[in-house]
């Protein structure tokens, strides 16, 4: 029963972690095909809207990195190395 319980967990949990992942490959297609429209708008109408098309490239962009970020747990500043310093260090204050 218990068995059961965990394995169950485990599988919403699993669940979870996939919808996140598809839930970035839609964000990245979609920001890929609307940019490209952008790009070949800015191209049609004689570099007209070119600065628009940088200027979503970079806004957009951010947002894409910071949800890559969050999806894949990559921190570079806080990663797994750090956390655990920490809790040795609040630990050995603690003593």
């Amino acid at each position: 029963m218990e068995q059961n319980i965990k394995r169950q967990q485990a599988f919403q949990k699993a669940q979870k972690r996939v919808q996140e992942i598809k839930g970035f490959y839609n964000h990245l297609i979609v920001f890929i095909i609307v940019n490209l429209f952008i790009l070949a708008m800015a191209l049609f109408y004689e570099r007209d809207l070119l600065f628009f098309f940088i200027l979503s490239v970079c806004g957009w962009g951010i947002g894409l990195f910071a949800h890559a970020m969050k999806t894949y747990d990559w921190n570079p500043l806080y990663n797994k190395d750090w956390e655990e310093r920490k809790i040795q260090e609040f630990l050995e204050e603690q003593e």
